[in-house]
């Protein structure tokens, strides 16, 4: 999926160039565009009430940033229009249940004016049981948006 923006003056720092915390939370940005593209209802999503499980073990699950990264190859400034290219990808199973609860969105930050890469940046998220603060597995409605991303 991508996403597409314009870079405001908020976005910068005081040389006038996009600031790292910015970019990362436009990633973000891009990540509530690509879950609501897919059909996600944010309200729900983000108040945990996504349900993981089987049917008859389902549970409420919330999805935390455990890690973020963000490498620049060339500045970005107020004005400049980038696209976002979002690419998913699963990454760890559950020794004991096989049930995935990690995953990975790597954003790849392009220039429209010169359609180079100006960034790349990656976010891991975990899923986690809300009443239980264990691991849980990807919820099957975000597994869909995974899919369809």
């Amino acid at each position: 999926m991508s996403y597409n923006r314009t870079i405001r003056f908020a976005d910068t720092d005081a040389a006038g160039v996009v600031y790292f915390a910015a970019l990362l939370s436009i990633c973000h940005e891009a990540y509530e565009d690509a879950l609501t593209k897919s059909g996600m209802d944010l309200a729900r999503f983000f108040s945990g009430q996504v349900l993981s499980g089987q049917v008859s073990h389902q549970t409420s699950v919330i999805i935390p940033i455990t890690h973020a990264e963000i490498d620049f190859r060339r500045p970005l400034y107020c004005g400049e229009d980038i696209t976002i290219e979002l690419f998913w990808q699963a990454e760890v199973e559950d020794d004991l249940t096989q049930d995935i609860s990690e995953f990975a969105i790597v954003y790849t930050i392009i220039h429209n004016y010169s359609s180079k890469v100006a960034a790349r940046a990656m976010t891991r998220h975990v899923c986690v049981d809300r009443l239980t603060h264990k691991r849980a597995a990807i919820p099957l409605e975000l597994e869909r948006c995974m899919c369809q991303a």
